[in-house]
């Protein structure tokens, strides 16, 4: 387990406006690793991983989007059921 950025982006809940923040991100060479999104009537929450969040973080702000920084908890896994399970578990022994 680490701590890494989490990128969040304040979008308006309107058509196309997760495909400008993606094409925006990819037309700077940004890869997006996981993407977490929320929505809600009036706008909607884009939670990411990039390869690059500060070069993100400065191409967001260009464009005039409204994007903040978190620290986050990694935590990889096995790709089978359980295994976050057994991760949580053996954290909390260890704690």
């Amino acid at each position: 387990m680490k701590i890494i950025k989490q990128v969040t982006v304040f979008l308006q809940n309107e058509a196309g406006r997760l495909e400008e923040l993606t094409e925006i991100l990819s037309r700077n060479n940004i890869n997006i690793s996981a993407i977490s999104i929320a929505e809600a009537a009036e706008f909607g929450i884009a939670r990411m991983i990039v390869d690059d969040y500060e070069k993100a973080m400065n191409v967001l702000k260009e464009q005039e989007l409204s994007a903040n920084l978190v620290e986050v908890l990694c935590v990889e896994t096995p790709d089978t059921p359980g295994a976050l399970y057994e991760v949580l578990k053996n954290w909390l022994l260890q704690a």
